[in-house]
């Protein structure tokens, strides 16, 4: 029973505090890529009048891509 008990918390620590992580899928990865791309940034802001943002971070997630950045004034 001890065996079993134990074998359930590991299961439960596994995948519900430490679940996998999610697969990217290929075009939000590209994105993520050609974005942290420090002169592509400030191409795609100059482009749309956006010079006061800096990129802190940019990621691919399941959902997207996230963006972490700085507005300078």
């Amino acid at each position: 029973m001890l065996k079993s008990v134990a074998t359930a918390v590991t299961r439960f620590v596994n995948e519900v505090l430490f679940p996998p992580c999610p697969e990217v899928s290929h075009e939000h990865a590209r994105l993520a890529e050609r974005v942290g791309d420090p002169e592509r940034w400030e191409q795609i802001c100059a482009a749309r009048g956006l010079s006061g943002l800096t990129l802190g971070a940019a990621r691919a997630w399941e959902y997207g891509v996230v963006l972490r950045f700085h507005l300078l004034t």
